[in-house]
């Protein structure tokens, strides 16, 4: 397998666990500790809200799900410098 391909779907599974599994938790954390979400107080509603500020580009929500990835890469980045200075 080429490595983009590879990086490809790493990146997506990582974006993928985080929307199924990331999103439903900040949800529960968020509603245990802060209340209920919204007017009807339901992880539907939570998550939609979330997948509608995603199709209208809203950089906080991008960069929430980005997040993982992000540091996930930070931490390649790192071991692969590390590896280069030995």
């Amino acid at each position: 397998m080429k490595t983009f391909q590879r990086e490809l779907i790493i990146a997506g599974s990582i974006v993928l666990i985080t929307l199924i599994g990331l999103v439903p938790l900040v949800y529960a954390v968020g509603n245990k500790t802060l209340g209920p979400y919204g007017d009807d107080g339901s992880l539907g509603r939570y998550v939609g809200d979330v997948f509608g500020a995603l199709t209208r580009g809203d950089a906080g929500v991008w960069f929430f799900i980005a997040t993982p990835l992000i540091a996930l890469s930070v931490v390649r980045l790192g071991i692969r410098l590390a590896r280069q200075i030995k």
